[in-house]
Parts: structure tokens; sequence; C-alpha cells
């Protein structure tokens, strides 16, 4: 039903908050849901003695379905529970056919026990709350061990009515990682873990028979595997074992590290695709050095403008191009510097500033700086001023009378009854007599006064 009501606010109204309230909390069907699904399910089967990672204990008090003391045991009656349910293992989500995976649990969580039902589904959303949580607070922070400048920050704008800037920052991340420092991560880990080690790819990349080399460590937290590349460093996702074994095959270190170093050199000025890519030096696929431009100060008076040129250029941008994302990065030039701006793909900043400047040549303003323009004041009329102060001919409690004790009008309110208001009723034939008493009667409405008259007056309508 979440799912469908932002649907439907994205279709209606182009914004799937268009319902009024946030059902994120309560979309399952979400990759974050899915990732939760898979470790659930990873320490059910596995009947792992502790929690996942930032799961409290104290999931325990609504696991009250489970009779049993320590999480081993309760994990081998969860398990009996999925058995029950006839649901397989989520692989992964690339696979085909397990796109579906939350709908089948969820409709397969009904056909258990109430108390069982809620047991499991209180374990679930522990999990998806504790994934959404990290994803909430991850999310436009990037740290990189090294980083540098290109150049010095320069003025790329500066707004003609406030002159606030727009700073200019071009840097270079180097997000590879080198032979030493690869036998360095891995010296650093536990030597009773036999899957950490390096390791070839099954598939050759696109176009070569290379097959490509990674470095493979067990994080302790979370039970999964990271992968640490010679070009990209360590990647943002982590494998489950299975998928380690259907993916990858171990080799020694010393037929890794002739591999390894021809990658970490040929990545620094190569994309992925090799010589024969069609976007040619453009193209940062899988290169090793990043060139990076980040726009910090004053960049939402400019926002309309570099949005309307990202979305002019947006087939011949890369995904992550095609995306402007506030960045964090740390630790610049070993100085603890820190940077915080926009992203934003450098080779069409030259647009942005032909435009900006044409812009202010013809003084035109943005969407933008239009909302802190200062206007003129505009003359006061003088025939309005004059009405502002005069005092109305009627109010409510002129309009409507005072009533006496016995219901009829007061002596004050038969003499606000408006000579107009009698004269309209004398031109339908009624004495200026029979028009104050049927007013007097009506409380001072005239259609109320007329329809009086009629019913009670002899008059010759025709």
């Amino acid at each position: 039903v979440a799912k469908r009501l932002q649907s439907l606010g994205a279709l209606t109204r182009g914004d799937r908050r268009a319902s009024g309230f946030n059902m994120q909390s309560f979309h399952y069907d979400s990759p974050a849901g899915k990732r939760a699904l898979r470790i659930m399910f990873d320490h059910i089967l596995a009947q792992a003695p502790v929690l996942p990672p930032g799961i409290s204990p104290s999931i325990f008090d609504l696991l009250q379905g489970s009779k049993q003391s320590n999480i081993a045991s309760v994990h081998a009656d969860m398990k009996k529970l999925i058995d029950d349910m006839g649901l397989e293992v989520p692989r992964t989500s690339r696979k085909s056919g397990e796109s579906d995976v939350i709908k089948k649990f969820l409709n397969r969580l009904l056909a258990i026990p109430l108390r069982d039902q809620q047991m499991l589904f209180s374990y679930f959303e522990a999990i998806l709350n504790e994934e959404m949580r990290r994803e909430m607070y991850a999310e436009g922070q990037i740290s990189f061990s090294k980083v540098s400048r290109e150049r010095d920050p320069i003025a790329l704008w500066q707004d003609g009515t406030s002159r606030l800037e727009t700073i200019r920052h071009d840097l270079l991340i180097d997000r590879g990682t080198s032979w030493d420092e690869a036998l360095s991560l891995l010296g650093s880990q536990s030597t009773e873990i036999e899957r950490n080690g390096f390791y070839q790819s099954k598939r050759p990349l696109r176009g070569s028979s290379i097959h490509p080399v990674c470095l493979i460590i067990l994080n302790e937290t979370t039970k999964k595997f990271g992968i640490i590349r010679p070009a990209t460093g360590k990647s943002t996702s982590e494998l489950f074992e299975h998928e380690i074994k259907s993916k990858y095959i171990s080799i020694s270190p010393d037929s890794a590290k002739e591999r390894w170093e021809s990658a970490y050199e040929t990545s620094q000025a190569t994309c992925i695709h090799g010589g024969g890519c069609q976007l040619g030096s453009k193209c940062t696929v899988g290169r090793r050095l990043l060139p990076t431009t980040l726009l910090s100060g004053s960049v939402v008076r400019i926002w309309d403008i570099l949005e309307a040129v990202l979305h002019r250029h947006e087939r011949t941008l890369t995904r992550i191009e095609r995306s402007m994302r506030v960045l964090r990065i740390d630790s610049l030039d070993d100085s603890g510097q820190s940077v915080v701006g926009l992203r934003y793909p450098r080779r069409i900043l030259p647009e942005v500033i032909e435009i900006l400047e044409s812009k202010q040549t013809s003084g035109a303003p943005s969407e933008s700086q239009r909302s802190s323009m200062i206007e003129a004041v505009t003359p006061i009329n003088p025939g309005y001023m004059k009405r502002a102060f005069v005092e109305p001919q009627r109010s409510i409690k002129s309009f409507f009378g005072k009533l006496n004790s016995n219901g009829s009008l007061s002596k004050k309110a038969r003499a606000e009854i408006s000579p107009s208001t009698i004269g309209k009723i004398q031109e339908m034939g009624f004495s200026e007599t029979q028009a104050k008493r049927a007013l007097v009667r009506s409380n001072n409405s005239l259609n109320q006064a007329i329809e009086y008259l009629i019913e009670n007056e002899f008059v010759d309508l025709s």
C-alpha cells in the first residue's frame, strides 16, 4: 500500500510525498528491505550465536514467542519457521527471479501462527530500521585517504548584488590500493580466517582475456566479505561467502603480485574499457586517479542554472555525473582540512559561466535571485487611502438590527431602515406604511419583507 501511495503521488503531483505522510518507513519492498532480509536469513540459517550489527539484545523483549534463552537457540527456532514457510535463501538481489522476495516473505508470514509472525516480523523490522539509519547518516559523505588539490580554489562566480562568491575546488582523488598497502591490510587480519586472501574473477574483462584480481577480507562486524581492488580501492558493497565462491577463485600472493601492480599502474590514466573506449579521456569508470570538482560558497543562488545545464548534457554524462550530490571530503592533503561542496561535472562548467555572465550583462536575474530582489516602494493611491479611513454606512450590527425583548425591532433599529429599501418595496406597488411594517416584522430583511407582503397583502403584480 505504501509503495502504491508513493507511486500515485509521483504520477498525479510529481512528488512521492504528496499523500501528506512519510510512507518510507512502511515501504519494505526496497533495497534496504532486501538487504535486511538477507542479513536476517544469513544469521538464522547459520544459527549464529550473535545478533546482526546494530541490533540491541533488548530485541528479545519483543521476541516473546521463543522460549529459548540464548541467541543461537532463538535462531534455531526461527530456522524451523523458515522451513515451514518454504522460503529459500535470497542469494543476491541481482539474480533474476528474486525481485519479489519481500512479497513472498510477507505473504507466507501469514501462514504461521500469530505469535511466530510477531517474532519473525519484529526481528526483520529491527534489522531494516538499522539499515535505513545507516543509509541516512552515510549519505553525502565520502572519505578517501589520498586526496590532493590540482590547483588552489578559485572564484567561479560572484553575484553582482550580494557580492557572494561561488568557489571552485579542483581535486584529484587517488582511490587505488598499492601492492604494499594490500599486503599490509592482509597482514593486519586474523590468520585463522581461511577466506581472507587474494582472488581472481572467473569472468575476464570485456574485450580482454585478463581476469582482474582483488583482495577479499572478512568484516568481523557484518560477517560479510569486503572487496579491495588495485584501481578503485575498497568497494562500498560486501558479499556473502556463497557469492565469493560463485564469482572468484583463490590465488597465491606470488601469482597476484605482478597482475596487481600492472593494474595499479595502467589504471592511473586509463579507464576499465581500455584504449578503445568511445569517451576517451572523459571516461572515469575504473580509473584510479579521479578528477573531481566541488562547488562551495553561494551555490543555491545559481542552482537553477546548474540543473538546466546538467539536464542538457545528461546523455553524454556518466551515471555518477548525472546526479548533483553534496559531498564532504576529509583529510585533504594530509592537513586534516575538510571540503564540503556540490559535486559537478568539470567539462560543462564553461557553459555555466557563460550563461551566468550573459545574465549579469543583460541584468536578468535567475529564479533563485528573484526572491532576494529589493523592489521600489509603490506610491499610495489617494483614493484607496481615503476609503480606508471612512466609516462604513452599514456594519454587521446595523444590518441585522437589535431586537426588543418581545422580538420586534427597537426604535433605533426602525430609524436605521434605509429609505432606498423602502423605495424598492414601493416600486412593487406597496405603500410606505406597508413597507415599514414588513421590514420591522422581517428584522430589516428586504427579501423576507417582500415575501411577507406577497403572502399577507394584496397587490396586483401584473
